[in-house]
């Protein structure tokens, strides 16, 4: 089983300011617990990751 990991972004015209990558759990506790990340200002996209067979 493979975790799914994001990224965000808190201002989409700074490229730099791109964030991550999180778990999900992190994402929630970040925007929940946290409230470090505002959900009504943030973009997320999700990480596509290489799997291979090993």
């Amino acid at each position: 089983s493979s975790t799914i990991l994001w990224e965000h972004i808190t201002n989409e015209n700074l490229t730099e300011s791109l964030q991550g990558p999180f778990t999900t759990e992190q994402m929630i506790c970040l925007t929940n617990t946290k409230e470090i990340l505002d959900k009504d200002n943030v973009r997320c996209r999700h990480v596509v990751q290489n799997n291979s067979i090993q």
